[in-house]
């Protein structure tokens, strides 16, 4: 698997009946704009064909990020880069087809 993020990695799991993909995050809260496009960029190209399913783990640190309700807490209209990055993340799962599973609230 192509996967180059600083703090991150990708695998291909192998086992039986359903091999998936296994990608484990971690965004620093401080990376900047480029960083966090390149996490973003690096989950959507990665290749899923066949069989293969995609498992997206790991802290993002989105702290805006309502993830029971599949949204950014922020006011209306925003252009705030802090809360649109963080739009972008959910637009990039959504993208992918993933779902997030949650427990008491948490990811």
């Amino acid at each position: 698997v192509s996967f180059s993020c600083n703090d991150s990695v990708a695998v291909i799991v192998e086992t039986k009946p359903c091999p998936f993909v296994l990608v484990c995050v971690y965004r620093s809260p401080s990376l900047n704009f480029n960083e966090n496009h390149n996490i973003i960029k690096q989950i959507k190209d990665v290749d899923i064909t066949g069989e293969y399913e995609l498992v997206v783990v790991g802290d993002f640190n989105l702290p805006d990020v309502s993830w029971d309700m599949g949204t950014v807490k922020c006011p209306v209209g925003s252009v705030n880069k802090f809360f649109t990055f963080q739009k972008s993340f959910l637009d990039m799962f959504n993208y992918k087809n993933l779902h997030w599973l949650l427990d008491d609230g948490y990811v």
